[in-house]
């Protein structure tokens, strides 16, 4: 999914998930870096069905504090699960 998808868009959440926003671990043991939100999925009829981030997204939502985990900074996946609530509120 690229960085410029509606998903990520200021019009669908306030203000656009750049890397601005968006904090993440991509290597174990190793800091937390910015970057653009990065998700993959499915889309059906012009519409994401189903997505997913090879980035942890559930541990930072629970705030499992873990170095070895590599996923976004709690406050960065709250942002990209809202995100995709509000898509999928989306008629």
């Amino acid at each position: 999914m690229s960085a410029d998808d509606f998903l990520f868009s200021k019009d669908l959440n306030g203000a656009a998930l750049t890397a601005d926003n968006i904090q993440c671990r991509r290597e174990k043991g190793g800091p937390m870096a910015s970057m653009p939100p990065f998700l993959e999925g499915i889309k059906i009829n012009g519409r994401w069905a189903l997505l997913y981030s090879k980035y942890d997204i559930g541990c930072a939502l629970e705030r499992h504090k873990s170095s070895d985990c590599l996923g976004y900074h709690p406050d960065s996946a709250f942002r990209i699960a809202a995100a995709a609530v509000l898509y999928m509120l989306r008629p």
